[in-house]
């Protein structure tokens, strides 16, 4: 095997001149540097693969020099040119790597980029609908998958609709690429690098987002990437011993120190493939080896911290870690026992940022060092909490011709006169309570995961009064015994509230949820808490535990409330337990009492005391059940609580007024007397119905204008309002008197309006939304004639009023859809491309479109069209005894909350893109959604989809609406409604709060549109 078998030489490394962003540096690639030392430190080893024995015990040595390297790499190519690539010298169609962490996945990684072959490095962890998905979405066909991987290679493209297309290839061993080597007796004068290097803009390697916000995202790299990671240290001298890196190389981090062992000659040692890091295992390989350094995660240093370890690792030059936050306990555990933490930094999309050094004694653990190499730029955002400068890092990646900003917010470590930072939270993180109060919740979950009973803990209360705490045991806890172990960890609770605000404290051991110590939380692949898809997955409980504080009350807490002295003994309580702020004559009945200085968490305690003291008088029971969560908010004073309690059942309870009395403020205190107007096409429809209810109950719109076709002897509005009624849209009287219908012709000249309405349109419109198509999915292209010169005379229109020469620019806004092959989508595309000529031949407006994902009924009301697929799918399963077996992912988002986000893309004013793709930002699987409507049906038996579709096919059509729609579920339904189309929504989100709130579809929601399907008949 060549000199796999030789010892590290002793002769000195010849160092390559790198400098990252110097245009004239010789080196443009990675490849450069392999070719680099092939021939200036042959012999130096470039790494030390472990591996065990056939039996998996005795661990071996497998020892790769740089010249190895090189003609491994060749041989590699070679072979992949007359294999995988079809005898091609070259391809620019990416290949994936679905490999173990291995040295063999850089020898193919190399072997790509030497063919210049884009690669796609797949993350071994990731499941097979997320393989698929970016295999799609990088329009990949060809993947080279390690043995113990291809099946998992098979089950994503199974169901791929061009399955054939896909070529798997199996790995090469090491053993294998070597002894092909040898054979070859290849030059050494071979160049890597060969040719002239690739355009900067040219893609080289994709990598892949952790799937945070669900599907993982491919991240396109050029050649000068790595680099980056080649560049990123501050070793003037390289330690001896070779540096053991417990990292995967399918991760951005993890290619750092192969990268590292390319530029400084710090050779890496990697663990035996698909192993999973443990503390007895990692002190036995750096002795093995005589390891000087170890790169690895917080896990496996917390596991270390508490082993034998200790005494290994203070001998190491460094012990750098990443990916992750480091216990508090087990950080100041290695640095007593003279361990040299250093603490990395960086994002798969940016590289690493922070560069390895040896740590001195002034070195604090808890700080990342920036690196001064890579253009970093820090903006200050504010100062946090404890009165400390907060930053936000952006910075260019190397090839990107684009800024790219992380959503960590920073803090500086003081005194420092280094550019040492910490990681203090993420923008994404913060949760925002129902009074607008903000919870960044890190420390608290930081400090309680300290406990060593405690495996897991996340903060929760998006949109609630107060937050509570899911924690995970560290082992196993019988239901009977969950309260025992709340106990447990409640004092660990208490101190941790001690570092949070008033507001952010979980107060009561009935926010506790304590779920299974074996149960599957929502990670990324790369081990992180996935928080949204956690309060998904755990939605149920979570609703839990408001309902049992809404509805539990603490004897404890009774006090004297009496009807005929609310006023005395409400302004007693507030006395007693809160410390307000009160004009020289004390506290006025008519003080606002959060102007007096009351704040959220005094508000939540004094609503429970209330409720308490309330609940003790057999007369003034029923008032405290009828207390509402917001009450003090709502009645923020004691004069206004005191009529409350007393007239609990009258309007003042009722929200429908807020509506007024915000309308009346937004008047009182607007400081621009502009009016906003808005015109939609469409209205009567499912989506532009609730867009209509949602325009006319803001604040900020003065008058819709809503566009429908005429229908004789029939009033316009009384036939707006029937349509809004039938899907349980009511528009209060101020609402209601915002809206004006008028009938048209969209196809006509003047959209069919009179002079005299047309001529209002064009002087008050600003905006414009073209929410109205022909709902027929049998019409061709050519049918939608009318449907175009519809969208050119509403262009026209918005055209024209940016040219009236009014101070506010006009914006359209046309909802379409994802593309089909068939005549109803095509046409939309079409339109799309109008919209986008107009976009590039209209100053004067802004033109956009919204492509809509897959809408499901209405969240709240339950209401779902019946004519619509899934209620037909479901319809006809209960008429055939079986539900069709689906895979893959959904990403259903309800009509409502889509109306919401079309809403606040169309009066958003900061964002010039032209295409926003709306759908639920959270995919959630077929399986999991199946297992609900199974059980809301009381339908249990499932077939596979073809069955189904035949059984569908012989049914009669009276009893089955699906058998109507039969061509599309036997064309397109699949693919469409199984993840196989997925629309990337961050442009969305960023413009759109509503869309940032959106989360899975809930088995609460399924009941409520399984029961109005009931209650009218539809379903039996």
């Amino acid at each position: 095997m060549g000199d796999m078998a030789a010892a590290t030489s002793s002769d000195d490394f010849h160092r390559p001149v790198v400098t990252l962003r110097d245009p004239d540096c010789p080196f443009h690639s990675i490849l450069d540097l392999v070719d680099f030392n092939a021939k200036h430190n042959p012999n130096h080893t470039f790494a030390i693969q472990l591996t065990k024995d056939v039996d998996g015990g005795l661990t071996e040595k497998l020892v790769i020099s740089f010249r190895t390297l090189k003609s491994t790499i060749l041989a590699c190519s070679n072979d992949l040119a007359q294999t995988v690539l079809g005898g091609a010298p070259e391809a620019s169609q990416p290949v994936a790597l679905l490999m173990a962490s291995h040295v063999c996945l850089i020898i193919y990684m190399f072997a790509l980029m030497h063919r210049k072959v884009p690669v796609v490095l797949l993350s071994a962890r990731l499941s097979p609908s997320a393989i698929e998905h970016l295999l799609k979405a990088t329009g990949t066909s060809k993947i080279i998958a390690s043995a113990n991987l291809l099946e998992r290679v098979k089950d994503a493209v199974a169901n791929h609709v061009s399955f054939e297309q896909f070529s798997v290839h199996e790995q090469e061993s090491l053993e294998a690429l070597i002894a092909r080597d040898e054979s070859m007796s290849m030059s050494s004068h071979t160049s890597l690098a060969q040719g002239t290097p690739t355009k900067h803009t040219e893609h080289s390697l994709i990598l892949h987002s952790s799937g945070t916000t669900g599907m993982p995202k491919p991240i396109y790299h050029t050649e000068r990437y790595l680099l980056a990671f080649a560049t990123c240290h501050d070793l003037p001298v390289t330690p001896d011993g070779p540096c053991l890196s417990t990292l995967p190389l399918f991760h951005g981090y993890g290619l750092l120190p192969s990268c590292l062992a390319l530029s400084v000659g710090l050779t890496v040692c990697l663990p035996p493939k698909s192993e999973i890091p443990n503390a007895p295992a990692m002190v036995h390989y750096l002795r093995l080896v005589n390891a000087g350094s170890l790169i690895s995660v917080p896990s496996v240093l917390e596991d270390m911290a508490a082993s034998d370890g200790l005494k290994v690792l203070k001998q190491l030059a460094f012990v750098a870690f990443g990916g992750g936050k480091l216990k508090e306990s087990a950080g100041q555990a290695l640095i007593v026992g003279g361990v040299p933490l250093l603490n990395h930094y960086g994002a798969t999309e940016s590289g690493p940022l922070a560069p390895i050094f040896v740590p001195g004694s002034d070195y604090d653990w808890h700080y990342f060092r920036l690196r001064e190499d890579a253009g970093i730029q820090l903006q200050p955002t504010g100062v946090n909490d404890d009165g400390r400068q907060q930053f936000r890092l952006s910075v260019q990646p190397p090839g990107w011709n684009s800024i790219f900003q992380i959503q960590d917010e920073l803090v500086r470590a003081p005194l420092s006169v280094h550019q040492n930072y910490a990681a203090v939270g993420r923008m994404d993180d913060v949760l925002v309570l129902a009074n607008g109060e903000k919870v960044r919740p890190g420390i608290l979950e930081a400090q309680v995961t300290e406990h060593p009973d405690v495996k897991s803990a996340i903060v929760f209360g998006n949109d609630q009064t107060e937050v509570g705490l899911l924690l995970q045991p560290a082992h196993r806890v019988d239901v009977q015994e969950h309260g025992r172990f709340v106990d447990l960890i409640w004092p660990d609770i208490q101190n941790a509230n001690l570092l949070m605000d008033a507001h952010a404290q979980v107060l009561s051991k009935q926010c506790v949820i304590v779920v299974p110590h074996d149960a599957e939380l929502p990670r990324s692949d790369k081990g992180s808490i996935l928080r949204r898809e956690v309060y998904t997955t755990f939605e149920v409980e979570i609703s839990n535990v408001y309902t049992r504080l809404d509805n539990s009350v603490n004897k404890k807490l009774a006090e004297p409330l009496r009807w005929e002295n609310f006023e005395d003994d409400i302004s007693t309580m507030l006395h007693k337990h809160c410390h307000l702020r009160s004009q020289p004559g004390g506290l006025s009945p008519d003080d606002d009492l959060f102007a007096r200085g009351l704040d959220s968490l005094q508000a939540v305690q004094l609503r429970r005391r209330q409720q308490a003291s309330l609940a003790n008088s057999q007369k003034m029971a029923l008032q405290a059940e009828s207390l509402p969560r917001d009450f003090v908010y709502r009645f923020p004073s004691i004069r206004k609580m005191a009529d409350a309690m007393r007239g609990v059942h009258h309007e003042e309870f009722d929200t429908e007024f807020d509506q007024v009395a915000m309308d009346k403020l937004v008047a009182q205190y607007s400081t621009s007397n502009r009016v906003h107007i808005a015109l939609i096409t469409g209205a009567t429809g499912g989506l532009g119905s609730h867009v209509v209810e949602h325009l006319a109950k803001s604040p900020n719109i003065h008058t819709v204008f809503c566009l429908i076709r005429p229908e004789p002897e029939c009033d316009p509005k009384a036939r707006l309002l029937k349509a809004l009624s039938l899907r349980g849209l009511d528009l209060d009287e101020v609402a209601e008197s915002k809206v004006r219908v008028l009938e048209c012709d969209l196809a006509s000249q003047d959209l069919g309006l009179s002079g005299e309405d047309y001529q209002q349109v064009l002087t008050s419109v600003r905006w414009v939304m073209h929410a109205g198509w022909p709902m027929d999915f049998k019409l061709t292209l050519a049918s939608f004639a009318p449907a175009f010169q519809a969208l050119r005379n509403l262009l026209s229109l918005v055209d024209k009023i940016g040219r009236s020469g009014r101070d506010a620019t006009p914006k359209f806004v046309f909802i379409s859809c994802c593309a089909l092959d068939i005549g109803y989508a095509r046409a939309k595309l079409v339109c799309e491309a109008i919209v986008e000529h107009a976009s590039t031949h209209c100053s004067t407006a802004t033109v956009q479109y919204i492509r809509m994902g897959q809408l499901c009924g209405n969240s709240k009301t339950g209401i779902w069209n019946e004519e619509e697929h899934i209620p037909a799918l479901l319809k006809s399963s209960l008429v055939m005894g079986a539900l069709p077996e689906m895979s893959g992912t959904l990403s259903w988002i309800p009509v409502d909350q889509a109306a919401e986000v079309a809403c606040d893309i169309l009066l958003d004013t900061g964002s010039e893109r032209l295409c926003f793709h709306v759908e639920s930002p959270i995919r959630q699987s077929w399986a999991d959604m199946l297992s609900i409507i199974r059980r809301q049906l009381g339908l249990h038996k499932t077939t596979a989809y073809d069955q189904w579709l035949a059984e569908l096919s012989q049914t009669a059509s009276t009893d089955s609406p699906a058998v109507k729609l039969l061509p599309n579920f036997q064309t397109h339904f699949e693919r469409m409604a199984c993840g196989q189309v997925t629309l990337d929504t961050f442009a969305a989100r960023e413009v759109s709060p509503a869309l940032r709130r959106v989360g899975g579809v809930s088995d609460v929601e399924i009941g409520r549109y399984v029961a109005r399907w009931r209650e009218s008949g539809f379903l039996k």
